[in-house]
């Protein structure tokens, strides 16, 4: 069985369930991070004063985030030990990728000056860091 074949259905009831909780949360997250990017957007007319619901958008993806990050940490403590292992080496080199790439901005910065686009192209990292390393973990162990 290979990454692609790699599927919920292989793994025991109890990884099953935690799987299910954890990608409903980010799924919950990504909507209300969304939702705040569209609702909050651009602003021009920035005087100092910020509308109390502009800080509800602001503060809910925060908020719901730290239920998703407990729902991983809860699925990585009781994963079985392949499992665990896939998912740590994976997110190892996506912590890496976004360490390297966000320090490389902040000297590149010093010298081209800021660069707005730099915290997405760091999450970009991350991101690709962590699926390229859930890739080849599982490729490695076979899974």
């Amino acid at each position: 069985m290979g990454f692609f074949d790699m599927h919920s259905d292989d793994m025991c009831e109890r990884d099953q369930q935690n799987i299910r909780r954890l990608n409903i949360w980010w799924c919950i997250w990504a909507f209300s991070w969304a939702t705040a990017l569209v609702v909050l957007g651009p602003d021009e007319s920035t005087e100092g004063k910020v509308a109390v619901w502009k800080w509800v958008f602001v503060g809910l993806p925060l908020f719901l985030s730290i239920f998703a990050v407990r729902a991983y940490v809860k699925f990585l403590k009781e994963a079985d030990e392949l499992i665990k292992r896939i998912h740590l080496e994976a997110l190892a080199l996506g912590c890496g990728a976004g360490i390297i790439v966000g320090t490389g901005f902040g000297l590149l910065a010093q010298v081209l000056g800021h660069n707005e686009d730099a915290a997405a192209l760091i999450w970009l990292s991350i991101l690709l860091g962590y699926t390229s390393g859930l890739y080849r973990a599982s490729r490695k162990y076979n899974v």
